[in-house]
């Protein structure tokens, strides 16, 4: 399923859309392929171990996934020449967009007593949003050379 989906990606993106419109439909696909790791590595780890416990062991293991694949598919970056920095800048976009979550799911969930669904669909657009823009102008920034 995950090559026949990034198949179609690259049929979808080799089109005439912009650079910016490309990387952003990667994006959503490295996404979906993430969440869907996340949840079943999530609900895998709760057969083990407590729920907080596999919770942060999920993170870990999802953020790793979404380095590996955003580098290389969404932002097509190959050869190892910048990535340990480009690991720890991802690895601190990723603590940011967890700690921007947590915030809103204090507001929303917390103040404004919204329902957890809705609040995840309001911070999705939001979080997903800071996550592109970190990994674009930061992680993954193209240097004038190139790479």
């Amino acid at each position: 399923m995950l090559p026949k989906l990034m198949k179609q990606c690259r049929l979808l993106t080799s089109s005439s859309l912009n650079p910016i419109a490309q990387r952003m439909i990667k994006f959503v696909a490295s996404g979906l392929v993430t969440t869907a790791f996340s949840y079943v590595s999530f609900v895998t780890l709760t057969l083990f171990m407590r729920y907080d416990a596999a919770a942060l062991c999920s993170w870990m293991l999802t953020v790793s996934l979404g380095f590996a694949v955003n580098r290389r598919f969404t932002f097509g970056i190959k050869g190892g020449e910048g990535g340990v920095r480009q690991l720890v800048l991802f690895v601190v976009g990723a603590g940011l967009q967890l700690l921007l979550a947590e915030a809103g799911y204090a507001v929303l969930i917390g103040r404004l007593k919204f329902n957890p669904s809705a609040a995840f669909a309001c911070l999705l657009v939001f979080t997903s949003s800071f996550s592109f823009g970190f990994m674009s102008l930061v992680a993954f920034r193209r240097r004038s050379g190139g790479q």
